[in-house]
């Protein structure tokens, strides 16, 4: 978004958790870099971390939606920092980015060995990767799960005919991620994952919008808000560990098809 002036500063008040609550007001700096809005910074008067955060995304997003109204152009929370008044940080919440990386023409003769079976799947794991929503990013993951599922049971009908077949286990990683988020499941496989967690964690109440599907909260809340960077930041560590458990599950199944000739 283009926006000339380099810092500017505004108030906004606020009640918190009602608006029976005392009066407060929030300092917010918009800072410009090459003419362009690139940083949001809140200053907010709460000594307690949650409430901070619940206060300031809730402006954030109010921000963003008013300029989305008005200018109609699609805008995304990328990074979130949370810090002291002496500048320590204390927390931070990123959406994937993007890296730079080398291209040979090896790397496009592969879609020659592409069955047609799976052709659909790498439409679906591209179209995970270049969405900016961590939901729909996650809804295609998921769908691409069920869609491995499927491809492997037809191809055990001839797998079977090799008595020495057997199909190497895809499982959860063991890394700093999963041992900070899915404990439980590493060493677990992906189809345990996808059933046991991001099934009834997030597939369910991000296809469904419905009080009697469980997708609000006793307030009538929703239970994933999609502009909630607390909640997109713990779906995000989902979304990268099924980004390379699938693409794992992928790779080795085009291999086996390959081997034996299961076009």
């Amino acid at each position: 978004m283009l926006f000339h002036e380099q810092k500017t500063s505004l108030g906004y008040q606020y009640r918190y958790p009602d608006d029976n609550a005392e009066l407060r007001c929030v300092k917010i700096e918009l800072k410009s870099i090459e003419d362009l809005l690139r940083c949001i910074i809140m200053t907010i008067p709460e000594e307690n971390i949650d409430v901070a955060l619940d206060i300031s995304s809730k402006i954030c997003v109010g921000i963003l939606d008013v300029i989305c109204l008005g200018k109609r152009i699609p805008i995304q929370i990328q990074r979130i920092e949370v810090l002291t008044n002496i500048g320590t940080m204390l927390r931070s919440y990123s959406t994937m980015t993007y890296s730079a990386v080398e291209l040979d023409v090896d790397d496009i003769r592969v879609i020659n060995d592409i069955p047609q079976a799976f052709r659909p799947c790498l439409t679906l794991y591209r179209e995970a990767i270049n969405s900016c929503n961590p939901y729909y990013r996650l809804l295609c993951l998921y769908r691409i799960g069920e869609r491995i599922k499927e491809i492997q049971k037809d191809n055990m009908t001839e797998l079977k005919k090799d008595s020495g077949f057997k199909r190497s286990r895809i499982v959860i990683p063991d890394n700093g991620l999963t041992q900070l988020y899915f404990k439980p499941y590493v060493g677990k496989s992906l189809s345990h994952f996808l059933e046991n967690h991001v099934r009834t964690a997030y597939r369910n109440n991000i296809a469904h919008f419905s009080l009697g599907k469980g997708s609000f909260d006793e307030k009538g809340n929703m239970i994933l808000p999609p502009a909630d960077n607390k909640i997109n930041s713990v779906v995000e560590a989902t979304n990268t560990v099924l980004i390379e458990v699938i693409n794992e599950a992928i790779k080795e199944e085009i291999a086996i098809m390959k081997k034996y000739n299961l076009a």
